[in-house]
């Protein structure tokens, strides 16, 4: 057979068999990792704000003093602050998802940078959350070491007796694992979507 006859039989062959991926094809594979975003944006909400709401009672479940609840108090709401505005951005982000239809590569394009941008702005909030609760655990410990606080129903007086030494490798050790918290867990969390979505963005640059 010459090339004449292989030209021939490659034209007489049905061009049914040939598909070629469409873009609404491929942006179709990043429906599923954005509905599992918006499902872990949700839950993550919900928990933060439950803790939030429990901790704000802690003074009350530790039988703090007067003196004790106003600095608490005032550090508490201080870390709330700066938490609301990651909240904010968090929400509107989560809101604005559902306003775009993801059959074009703009709107995957732009949900792809905003969760990247969200990820980074969840660990800044994470470290700043993270600093403060540090500041706030030394001044009520310094206060309470100051007044030299005893009451039967506090739990803190649990303490008294143990060697300083395992109380700081403890915090050390809490300190490093909180860390490890703020740095891991938004990757852990969001990670593998954004990666999924990043994945889909190239596929699409190839048709």
């Amino acid at each position: 057979m010459n090339f004449d006859d292989l030209q021939q039989q490659w034209k007489d062959e049905p061009s049914d068999n040939v598909q070629i991926p469409s873009e609404i094809d491929v942006l179709k594979k990043a429906i599923t990792p954005i509905d599992f975003v918006r499902s872990s944006m949700k839950r993550d909400f919900l928990i933060q704000t439950f803790l939030r709401i429990l901790i704000l009672f802690v003074p009350v479940f530790f039988d703090f003093t007067d003196s004790l609840k106003t600095i608490f108090y005032t550090l508490y709401f201080t870390i709330l602050f700066f938490v609301i505005y990651y909240y904010y951005k968090f929400y509107t982000f989560y809101k604005n998802s559902y306003n775009l239809n993801y059959n074009s590569r703009k709107n995957l394009s732009w949900f792809y940078y905003e969760l990247k941008l969200n990820i980074e702005l969840l660990k800044a909030c994470s470290f700043i959350d993270l600093l403060l609760t540090g500041i706030l655990g030394v001044t009520i410990g310094w206060f309470i070491r100051t007044e030299k606080q005893h009451n039967t129903h506090n739990i803190l007086n649990l303490l008294d007796g143990v060697n300083p030494l395992f109380i700081n490798i403890g915090l050390a050790i809490f300190a490093f694992l909180m860390f490890l918290h703020a740095e891991k867990l938004p990757n852990i969390s969001y990670g593998k979507y954004l990666k999924n979505i990043k994945t889909v963005l190239d596929e699409l640059d190839e048709l």
